[in-house]
């Protein structure tokens, strides 16, 4: 049974702002959210933003390399 909607979308975007919060105590919601509107990738179709959690934890370590050099 194919699922979707915001009722898929709510607790897999719960679960991903999670798990960045459990690797980052220091972030912010907002910082979070700013996060997650930067990695998600639109569908082929455009209709649609994906999230790949191994890509924002990729994002948010980038971010902390970034901000250690300043």
């Amino acid at each position: 049974m194919r699922l979707s909607g915001t009722s898929m979308a709510s607790p897999n975007l719960t679960n991903l702002a999670a798990k960045l919060f459990a690797l980052d105590s220091s972030l912010t919601p907002e910082r979070v959210n700013d996060l997650i509107k930067q990695g998600a990738t639109a569908s082929s179709d455009g209709r649609r933003h994906l999230i790949d959690p191994k890509h924002f934890v990729e994002l948010l370590q980038q971010k902390a390399v970034a901000q250690s050099l300043n």
